[in-house]
């Protein structure tokens, strides 16, 4: 049996489950590094160079929609020993039992495509659009970007939006507060009254 020392290194700090047998390979390596994206950042810091290199490179091929590079560091393992049931003549048979399934049909996925095509063609989110209408006007307010939102027949929740600008005008505060912005807060009416 084939087995990667990488994949058993990641598999073994992101406690993560075996692949299922119906479950396709591409599917399993997007699982895994994902998993391991979120370990703490003392078991990630404990990782062999190697394995970062090979999240690092699954994430960046996840995030482009390209297939995520298979394990290569394959070493061999013992062959399991195999079953000898001794025939009625005295015959040996000998029989190994697969791990796998063979199929004889080729099967070729199509790559995802990027992530900021997925929700269509290219649009941003209708989050997106909110926190960018704030970063661009932080005193407008929650009615508005929800009419605008509206115009533009995107269907968002007042919570949603509420949420999102304060969010996005307490992060340019704190910008401002360190001099890494100069976001003006309020409006030039409102300044003036």
């Amino acid at each position: 049996m084939m087995v990667s020392k990488l994949e058993e290194e990641l598999v073994g700090v992101s406690c993560i489950k075996p692949q299922k047998k119906t479950e396709e390979r591409q599917d399993y390596l997007i699982r895994l590094m994902k998993k391991v994206a979120s370990i703490p950042d003392p078991e990630w810091n404990d990782l062999s160079q190697e394995a970062k290199d090979w999240n690092d490179e699954a994430a960046k091929s996840y995030n482009e929609g390209t297939d995520i590079i298979d394990f290569t560091d394959y070493d061999e393992e013992e062959e399991p020993e195999p079953v000898e049931e001794e025939e009625e003549e005295g015959e040996k048979v000998i029989e190994f039992e697969p791990d796998y399934e063979l199929s004889d049909e080729l099967v070729v996925k199509e790559p995802k495509p990027p992530k900021t095509e997925i929700r269509g063609k290219g649009k941003m989110t209708a989050c997106n659009q909110v926190e960018l209408m704030v970063i661009r006007k932080p005193w407008v307010t929650a009615t508005e970007i929800i009419e605008e939102l509206g115009r533009q027949g995107v269907k968002v929740t007042p919570v949603t939006v509420s949420t999102l600008r304060s969010t996005v005008r307490r992060l340019l505060r704190l910008l401002n507060h360190e001099g890494l912005g100069n976001f003006q807060m309020v409006s030039d009416k409102d300044a003036n009254s």
